[in-house]
């Protein structure tokens, strides 16, 4: 299976597990219906369910479940 990458992660943000991530997309409306994501990581990718998204200062806000 093929990769698009969507986001880059670029810091935690807040005290609830959220991430601020830069879009690496022109359509942000992608995100609306996106459940699940890949997170590419040194050594595995680990699959991450989207609990909530927000664009918040022209970053993305990611809060994942769990």
């Amino acid at each position: 299976m093929d990769l698009v990458a969507v986001a880059r992660v670029i810091k935690p943000r807040g005290i609830k597990g959220e991430l601020a991530c830069e879009m690496l997309t022109d359509f942000p409306k992608r995100f609306e219906g996106l459940d699940n994501v890949t997170a590419v990581l040194p050594g595995a990718n680990r699959e991450l369910k989207i609990e909530e998204h927000w664009f918040h200062s022209g970053r993305l806000v990611l809060k994942f479940e769990g």
